[in-house]
C-alpha cells in the first residue's frame, strides 16, 4: 500500500494565497494595499534569504490586521488573516 500526503505549501505560496484572500475581501484600496505591501516585503525578504526581515514584515502585517479588526476588516476576516500569517511565521521558524 502506498499513502500520499500533500506537501505543505511553501511560505512563498502561502503568502501568495494570503494576498489572493485579501483581494477577495474587496477591501478599500488603501487597506488592501497596506496589507499586501507588508506581504510583498516578506516575500522579497524570503527570496533574499533574510528570514528575520520576513518575520518582521509578517509581524507588522499581523499588527495591522489587529488594528483594523472591527473597522476596515471584520473580526472574522482579521482572525483569518492573522491565523494564516502566524502559520507562515511558524513555517519560517520565526521567534
Amino acid at each position: 500500500y502506498a499513502f500520499t500526503f500533500p506537501l505543505p505549501d511553501s511560505p512563498e505560496e502561502q503568502i501568495e494565497d494570503l494576498t489572493d484572500l485579501i483581494d477577495s475581501f474587496n477591501l478599500p484600496p488603501g487597506t488592501a494595499n497596506g496589507l499586501i505591501a507588508k506581504l510583498q516585503d516578506a516575500l522579497t525578504a524570503i527570496d533574499a534569504g533574510d528570514t528575520a526581515t520576513a518575520c518582521d514584515s509578517l509581524t507588522s502585517f499581523i499588527n495591522q490586521c489587529q488594528a483594523q479588526s472591527g473597522k476596515k476588516l471584520t473580526t472574522d476576516q482579521a482572525s483569518q488573516l492573522i491565523n494564516a500569517a502566524t502559520e507562515i511565521k511558524t513555517d519560517l521558524g520565526c521567534q
